[in-house]
């Protein structure tokens, strides 16, 4: 059973809270062990279908997010199942807050749902998706405070850049 952290408020008067999703998108390159910052970056410096970050690296100070589930998906750039493999074998996911690590593991237990398959690819398995990384207890993103979900691909150069998805699933407490 899911428990929430002593440190998390709930919204209070004035304050509304609701589910939600941060999410970021970045593309690998043709190197293994490419390393990826993501919601490093702010929506009005990319556009809407990249990321939804208000700021760069944190979130208002007036905010603050309740992390539930951390997933990785990747976009429908994978050319071939090889290319996925390339992309994940060996890769890591971590989420650094204010620089200390609160979550670490292999690419693949982070693998959400929503993953395309690639063309060619005749026997789906759960290597091509997953349901995300669902959290106990939860992880909690305070406001004003830096935070970064850094993304290790794996140890294969891939044929071409891989468009990732990194969505942090939880809630969100935000000024009316």
């Amino acid at each position: 059973m899911a428990t929430t952290p002593a440190s998390w408020k709930a919204a209070a008067a004035g304050e509304e809270e609701l589910d939600y999703v941060l999410f970021d998108v970045q593309s690998s390159t043709t190197t293994a062990n490419t390393v990826l910052n993501f919601f490093s970056r702010a929506e009005s410096a990319q556009n809407k279908r990249t990321t939804n970050m208000p700021l760069a690296s944190n979130l208002p100070s007036t905010q603050r997010f309740l992390v539930r589930e951390v997933q990785l998906v990747g976009d429908s750039e994978f050319s071939t199942a090889t290319d996925q493999s390339d992309a994940f074998d060996g890769g890591s996911v971590e989420l650094t807050i204010n620089k200390r690590r609160y979550l670490h593991g292999d690419m693949r237990c982070f693998l959400g749902p929503g993953m395309r398959v690639p063309p060619g690819v005749t026997n789906v398995d759960e290597s091509f998706s997953g349901t995300g990384f669902k959290l106990e207890r939860g992880i909690v993103l305070p406001g004003g405070t830096e935070f970064n979900v850094e993304v290790i691909t794996g140890d294969t150069a891939p044929t071409a850049a891989q468009q990732l998805t990194v969505r942090l699933i939880g809630t969100l407490v935000r000024a009316l």
